[in-house]
């Protein structure tokens, strides 16, 4: 293994630094279903944007893990697809997140 989900998140949380924004990871193992995941990475970002909890904005949130989807029917995209569609439905068109998987 060349590099551990621990070092990803450490070096892009060194990456933030480098332009002024506070980090915050929130974890190497996080799983559950992607919708899910993406309804809990929204509030918590709303939640740092509107009270600066857990850290306050401007920030940038990591996490890492394994997420899953349970598809129904034919099903299209994937985990990351279903994550950022969740999220995204969750913000409500919050113009001041924005989100990579």
């Amino acid at each position: 293994m060349l590099a551990t989900p621990k070092m990803a998140l450490d070096a892009a949380a060194a990456r933030a630094r480098e332009f002024g924004l506070l980090p915050l990871i929130l974890g190497d193992a996080i799983e559950g279903e992607a919708r899910e995941v993406g309804r809990v990475m929204a509030g918590i970002a709303q939640s740092a944007r509107r009270h600066g909890y857990p850290v306050r904005a401007p920030c940038v949130l990591l996490s890492g893990g394994e997420t899953t989807v349970t598809v129904q029917g034919q099903g299209r995209g994937g985990r990351n697809a279903e994550f950022l569609l969740s999220l995204s439905l969750a913000l409500k068109g919050e113009a001041t997140v924005s989100a990579i998987v």
